[in-house]
């Protein structure tokens, strides 16, 4: 028996830090990569949300590791204050890219794409640790349990170290399916499942963190008045 509320995640989870963007837009920063990530979210979850066939929606996971890559790359663009480090993370949603195009030139994945999802998930990560690079380097006034990017960023980072592994692993297991056939399709159905919610479970609490964040922001203000 496999597990099935974790599969649900990903859609409660996009919801939720749409919530968390849009309130923290609203409430205490209106810039555009507030705003940018939003509009991420919102559609992100109208595309998880929607019923789709299995086809339908391999190609709608296939496209979103892309729209990840392209919007974070927009986001550290805009959070990063050195133009080299800004510059960089606009270059590192590159190969999400030119990956994308090239198995669309090839006729499309005819399966879920994790090696798609890890390329993705890789570049964020360098893409944060430019961000803490930054932060070390230009230390400032504002202490960092303040800094709602920090929050977001520390989410962004367990979830997506975690989710290099799980669809390194991912990729793995698909190609030894592909090779072997229909009775190790059978004997890894289960695998494949956990791993799916492993990865849906860590992204729900990279929301928790940021939600935190959030809470502090809204306490530490209302502490103020």
């Amino acid at each position: 028996m496999t597990p099935t509320f974790p599969f649900y995640l990903e859609a409660i989870t996009h919801f939720l830090m749409l919530l968390i963007m849009g309130v923290y837009a609203w409430k205490f920063d209106n810039r555009f990569r507030y705003r940018m990530l939003a509009g991420f979210y919102l559609v992100a979850t109208a595309l998880l949300i929607q019923p789709l066939s299995q086809n339908e929606n391999i190609h709608v996971h296939n496209a979103l590791y892309l729209f990840t890559g392209l919007v974070f790359a927009g986001y550290f663009f805009a959070v990063l204050q050195t133009s080299w480090r800004s510059r960089l993370a606009l270059a590192l949603a590159l190969p999400t890219l030119l990956y994308f195009v090239y198995q669309l030139v090839g006729g499309g994945y005819p399966w879920f794409d994790s090696m798609g999802y890890a390329l993705a998930s890789i570049s964020i990560v360098i893409m944060i640790f430019l961000y803490f690079h930054e932060m070390l380097h230009h230390v400032s006034e504002t202490p960092l349990l303040e800094s709602f990017d920090f929050w977001l960023i520390c989410g962004w980072l367990m979830y997506h170290l975690g989710a290099f592994g799980i669809f390194l692993t991912y990729s793995s297991l698909t190609q030894t399916m592909h090779l072997v056939g229909e009775s190790y399709i059978s004997t890894g159905r289960d695998l494949f499942t956990y791993l799916w919610g492993l990865n849906n479970v860590l992204l729900f609490l990279s929301a928790l963190v940021a939600a935190t964040g959030l809470g502090w922001k809204i306490y530490h203000r209302s502490y103020q008045l």
